[in-house]
């Protein structure tokens, strides 16, 4: 599995952990008479390799993709950055969100995407896409707000 996985212990334990759950739940049959047990487990656990790496390359093709027919909008970039300090202050706090919340702000934001867009750059669901846009926003006002009172 490791050879499988480019030597990456951690995808290699994923691998194999749902290589495991592969043959229990979709009852994938084992014929004896075909080939030894090594070789039908190792088959199946480097088709998963196989399909895991596909979907990475998948989502880094798509991501690179909106990414390089999208262009930051320099002006709000430069009016974010550059207008005053609560610029600063917003880049701070976006700065300091979860990784999914930052990852949809900026799509947003920064590279004028749709919450469609982003679900499908982010190659997860709508609604998730949805509520991490619509903490992010919560969280982003509720920082606001306290900043604002200890001015």
């Amino acid at each position: 599995a490791l050879v499988c996985c480019n030597y990456n212990r951690e995808d290699a334990l994923d691998i194999i952990q749902g290589s495991y759950i592969k043959v229990i739940e979709e009852g994938v049959v084992y014929e004896v008479e075909r080939e030894s047990f090594k070789s039908w487990f190792f088959r199946i656990v480097r088709n998963a390799a196989r399909s895991s790496r596909r979907q990475k390359n998948l989502h880094r093709n798509l991501l690179e993709r909106w990414l390089g027919e999208l262009k930051p909008n320099p002006v709000l970039i430069d009016s974010i950055v550059f207008e005053n300090q609560k610029a600063r202050i917003i880049l701070e706090i976006v700065a300091n969100l979860p990784l999914r919340q930052k990852e949809v702000i900026n799509l947003v934001f920064y590279y004028d995407m749709t919450l469609e867009e982003a679900s499908d750059v982010m190659q997860i669901g709508l609604g998730s896409v949805r509520v991490h846009y619509d903490r992010a926003k919560k969280e982003i006002y509720k920082k606001l707000m306290e900043s604002k009172s200890h001015e």
